[in-house]
C-alpha cells in the first residue's frame, strides 16, 4: 500500500491492495486461531466503504483493521480514522504500510475491551469492521453499549451469524444475536 496523495485536500493516502500481497511482503500468515479473515474482494471493500460514508461521517472506527485493506478505502472517504488492531504484528504492520500520523491513527488494543464511547465522542462517528466469528457476539455488545456516540454501524459478519441475527422468535436460530 503505496502512499498516494488525494486530489483536492493534498493528504497521503495508502493505496487499496490485496491483503493477501500485503501480509506476504511482511512474512505475515492468518492467524486462524484468532479468527483472522481478510477481505480480499475489493469490490467488497469500497461497497463497505461507501455504505460508511454514506452517512456523513467525519471520523471511523474500525474494529479489527488487519492487513489495512478496508482502512485504505475508508481513509479515502472520511477524514479521520481510528484502526484498532489486537494483534501485534499487523499493528506494526499498518504502522508501516498507512504511516504515522494523518488521518489514520492505528491503536493496538483488543476492541472487546476497548472504550468505544470515548473514542467516538463528540464527533459524528461510524463503526466498520469484518468481525471474527468466534467474537461477534462480544463486539456486537460493545457497539450497542456505545450506541448514543455511534451514527452508523456497517460491519460483516459469516453468513450463519447474520442468520442468527435476524432469525424471528421461536426458530431454532433466534437467541442472544437477534435479541441485540
Amino acid at each position: 500500500m503505496a502512499p498516494r496523495e488525494t486530489s483536492g485536500d493534498h493528504r497521503r493516502l495508502p493505496t487499496l491492495e490485496d491483503p493477501r500481497a500485503v501480509l506476504r511482503r511482511h512474512g505475515l500468515r492468518p492467524k486462524r486461531s484468532w479468527g483472522q479473515n481478510f477481505l480480499v474482494n475489493l469490490a467488497l471493500v469500497e461497497r463497505i466503504a461507501d455504505e460508511v460514508a454514506a452517512g456523513g461521517a467525519e471520523h471511523v472506527v474500525e474494529i479489527g483493521a488487519g492487513a489495512g485493506t478496508l482502512t485504505a478505502a475508508l481513509a479515502a472517504r472520511i477524514p479521520a480514522v481510528t484502526a484498532i488492531e489486537r494483534d501485534r504484528d499487523l499493528a506494526a504492520l499498518l504502522r508501516v504500510e498507512l504511516g504515522e500520523g494523518g488521518p489514520i491513527e492505528v491503536v493496538e488494543a483488543d476492541a472487546a475491551k476497548y472504550d468505544l464511547g470515548a473514542a467516538c465522542a463528540g464527533r459524528v462517528t461510524a463503526v466498520a469492521g469484518n468481525l471474527p466469528y468466534q467474537l461477534t457476539g462480544r463486539l456486537m455488545r460493545v457497539v450497542i453499549g456505545a450506541r448514543d456516540s455511534i451514527e452508523r454501524t456497517v460491519i460483516t459478519v459469516q453468513r450463519e451469524v447474520a442468520d442468527r441475527i435476524v432469525a424471528s422468535p421461536g426458530t431454532k436460530s433466534y437467541g442472544v444475536l437477534s435479541v441485540l
